[in-house]
């Protein structure tokens, strides 16, 4: 009666088994880590594509709002001219009652204009905040 011979046997066999065990079990930790780093490298695609798409739309905003100014500076320019004119040409006709009205004219249509720009700017920054907000 030699027990010890099969204990033997029986240890490495268990030995064998736990080493197989362990190298399954690295095996799936290498590939838990490879879809781990195929996940960040997706993450930091769809960030950098993210960056760039708020790139673009902050450069047409910016293009929008320049433009904007642009147009409401030559506008605002259009109407002093003409009202300059309007007040050199009743100056040398003598006819200030009606250089008095288109003024009076011209500075209501002025104000309405810089009250409906400040109200559609006003609008424009409220719909932006809650483009952002949501």
């Amino acid at each position: 009666m030699n027990p010890k011979p099969q204990t033997d046997a029986q240890l490495l066999a268990t030995m064998r088994d736990l080493v197989k065990v362990q190298q399954a079990n690295q095996a799936v930790k290498e590939k838990e880590l490879a879809v781990e780093q195929e996940r960040i490298k997706s993450n930091e695609k769809i960030a950098l594509a993210s960056i760039e798409a708020q790139k673009g739309d902050r450069n047409e905003q910016i293009k929008a709002v320049s433009k904007m100014h642009t147009q409401r500076n030559i506008i605002i320019g259009v109407v002093i001219i003409a009202v300059v004119a309007i007040i050199f040409v009743s100056m040398f006709t003598d006819n200030t009652a009606f250089a008095l009205e288109v003024l009076k004219i011209g500075g209501a249509l002025l104000a309405g204009y810089i009250a409906g720009f400040g109200r559609g700017k006003t609008t424009a920054l409220e719909q932006q905040r809650r483009n952002e907000d949501e």
